[in-house]
């Protein structure tokens, strides 16, 4: 659940992307609107003071003089934490720049660390990664999009032809490309082809994923099949009923 910050953060984004969309007569027509709403308010402050003037009633000034406070302590605010995100913001790049110009510089020595740590820690791995999706999807959308401007020679069917043998890679990545081959070898269609089959179609690991001892055999074609959701369910269901056996 997104916590207010959360919200609204998102809702400056989003207003920021609608402003940078307009038009110039949608911006004209944003800008005269301005303009009337302050003549408007101009206005009836002029009115009060006359009105001031004749009957020496106090209170309608006292509260167009503090609505005019309130507004301007509240700019004051919004300007000050305008600032302050900016500055947050800038600080975060940094840090992210920094991260990339060391991950650059340590790619081979990071990438062993992460591999080790995934392989010991397979259950905390998964629940980082979908606790990071979950808070972070207008975050992988802007990776995603910027990827994509700064390789206009990607392709999108790379992970088809994607070399599952070479350990730089992700070891995520080289899995995803793995399901992806695999359903393309056996054109998407369950093993056993039967009408009990449900309509979605995964990539199954005949020797499971999880047994260190077959690591070599993760990322092999020959170890995976493709069954539907349903035969996929009872096929773990009777690994799991033989490990207890």
């Amino acid at each position: 659940m997104k916590t207010s910050e959360k919200k609204r953060a998102y809702q400056r984004a989003y207003q920021a992307k609608k402003r940078a969309e307009q038009t110039e007569e949608q911006k004209e027509a944003t800008r005269a609107y301005n303009r009337a709403w302050r003549a408007q308010n101009k206005a009836r402050e002029e009115m009060a003071f006359q009105r001031f003037k004749a009957n020496n009633n106090i209170d309608e000034m006292r509260e167009i003089v503090e609505s005019r406070d309130a507004l301007r302590t509240y700019n004051r605010e919004a300007k000050a934490k305008s600032r302050a995100r900016q500055k947050e913001e800038e600080k975060r790049e940094e840090k992210r720049a920094y991260h990339r110009a060391y991950y650059q510089a340590n790619k081979e020595k990071m990438n062993a660390q992460m591999k080790k740590w995934n392989e010991e820690n397979p259950e905390k791995k998964k629940g980082y990664d979908k606790k990071w999706r979950e808070e972070n999807k207008e975050r992988k959308k802007e990776l995603n999009r910027k990827f994509r401007e700064e390789n206009p020679n990607y392709q999108q069917n790379f992970l088809e032809t994607l070399d599952l043998t070479d350990e730089s890679i992700a070891e995520h990545t080289r899995r995803l490309a793995w399901g992806v081959q695999v359903r393309k070898r056996d054109e998407n269609r369950c093993y056993y082809n039967s009408e009990e089959c449900s309509k979605t179609i995964d990539a199954h690991h005949i020797i499971p994923y999880e047994w260190k001892s077959f690591d070599k055999l993760r990322f092999s074609l020959d170890n995976g099949r493709c069954l539907c959701r349903k035969h996929h369910i009872e096929a773990h269901k009777e690994i799991t009923k033989w490990m207890r056996e």
